[in-house]
């Protein structure tokens, strides 16, 4: 038997105010089936005993047994004298006492309780007669304490803090003075008998739990509710020494580097999908790729899409410098700068925050893209070979700014044909060139059977 002293635990390895985590609580589970005490279990997830002990009183769940025989014990089986209580047909007892399923079917059923649940550890995990055990039985069981801890978790999180009584009384007190009484002027007159805000009893009345209704009050139906803009944390820190004022140091720097400016357009408010568009301004050319989700792991994936296709050197060398925007998105630049071999070959930069005009280039060149897709229209149903031809037709486009070029003609000079291959841009015909939405009818009215 292994004895330790009070001050067992060494202050590192503790996990003091910390919950238990899954794998602590299947420690917990095999600690009990080997029947070691709740020191030892202690001493192998770092926690107290007396933490182990309530974990384990908390969390246990009963059972009847694992493959009964017989009729679990009931305090009542002595006078018990039902009969018939699974109404089958194909019963033949007398009395339901001696079935093994009493317990399913009989409400007054009491399972008799075994004296050495009342000591630890509490449960029948080491108990050597729990295999033919008719009593009922306690077991800690990893799997469901962990689902049983977070609904408990989820449940005191929900809901109000007021108890019923609480309740019941601001009721009291409410009720009978809504008489086309705003509630400003409730509050105000009862200030010492309330014991919550005005704001607050706005929320209690919209949550229905106390006997006040929106249409009881003056105005309140007629105030349309807030919008609640959806906002994403974004990791501040990716924008260290990649502000704008950095971007404009780099390229003084480094004057012949191909800059590239990235975006996202986005369809219809109530889609999540969207489209990655990827703009190089010194030669006009535009890549469009379509994305299921807003998510920087979707950047991310076409990045590494791109860079495969392309080859690494190919790919550094047209995403010398990129510049976008700060949404969370492109919040993980570090898995776009890095090659394989871990040496960093571009450089990622945001503009600052509120100052789109800051990459004003790819601005402009998504008027060409709604022409194709209007605001507001959905993109859910463009495919990566919808967008490979968007951006055809405009790469094939003759724009003003670069004379008798087209982007399409810019990059096969610079880079080659090779690279338009291996990009899926093709050339369009100056007459077949369309940048109006019949270019791709079917799919942006979701009308794919034509």
């Amino acid at each position: 038997m292994v004895i330790v002293n009070q001050d067992f635990i060494d202050e590192e390895k503790q996990t003091k105010g910390l919950h238990c985590t899954p794998h602590d609580r299947d420690l917990i589970e095999l600690g009990l089936k080997d029947r070691q005490n709740f020191t030892q279990i202690g001493l192998s997830i770092g926690k107290h005993p007396t933490t182990v002990s309530k974990e384990v009183r908390k969390n246990r769940t009963a059972l009847y047994g694992h493959t009964w025989r017989r009729a679990p014990y009931c305090m009542n089986y002595d006078t018990c004298q039902h009969q018939d209580l699974c109404h089958k047909s194909s019963c033949y007892r007398k009395t339901c006492r001696s079935c093994r399923y009493c317990h399913i079917s009989c409400s007054d059923f009491v399972p008799m309780l075994c004296t050495k649940l009342d000591k630890p550890p509490y449960v029948c995990n080491g108990c050597p007669d729990r295999g033919h055990c008719r009593m009922l039985q306690m077991h800690y069981v990893g799997k469901d304490a962990q689902a049983q801890y977070k609904e408990t978790l989820a449940e005191s999180r929900t809901g109000t803090s007021y108890s019923q009584e609480e309740l019941l009384a601001m009721t009291k007190i409410l009720t009978p003075l809504v008489k086309g009484q705003s509630l400003h002027h409730i509050v105000m007159s009862n200030r010492d008998r309330l014991f919550c805000s005005e704001r607050q009893l706005y929320r209690l009345i919209e949550q229905q739990l106390i006997g006040i209704k929106a249409i009881d009050l003056p105005r309140k139906v007629r105030f349309r509710p807030r919008k609640k803009k959806k906002t994403f944390k974004v990791d501040t820190a990716c924008r260290v020494n990649r502000s704008f004022e950095d971007y404009l140091c780099h390229i003084a720097e480094h004057s012949g580097s191909n800059i590239v400016q990235m975006d996202t357009v986005l369809g219809t408010r109530d889609e999540l999908a969207c489209l990655l568009t990827i703009y190089l301004p010194q030669l006009g050319f535009l890549l469009i790729y379509p994305r299921e989700q807003n998510t920087a792991a979707s950047v991310e994936g076409w990045f590494l899409h791109l860079r495969k296709y392309l080859g690494e050197e190919l790919f550094y060398s047209i995403f010398a410098v990129l510049l976008t925007d700060n949404g969370s998105e492109f919040s993980n630049p570090q898995a776009i700068e890095f090659a394989l071999d871990d040496e960093r070959k571009t450089r990622i930069f945001y503009c600052d925050p509120g100052q789109s005009q800051q990459k004003g280039a790819i601005e402009h060149v998504h008027t060409l893209l709604r022409r194709i897709i209007p605001k507001g229209t959905s993109v859910k149903d463009l495919s990566e070979s919808d967008c490979l031809l968007i951006a055809s037709h405009i790469n094939s486009y003759h724009r003003k700014q670069f004379g008798e070029f087209t982007a399409f003609d810019l990059f096969a000079k610079k880079y080659g044909l090779k690279a338009l291959d291996q990009l899926g841009i093709v050339r369009i015909a100056a007459q077949e060139v369309n940048l109006s939405p019949s270019l791709l009818y079917n799919q942006l009215t979701g009308n794919k059977d034509n």
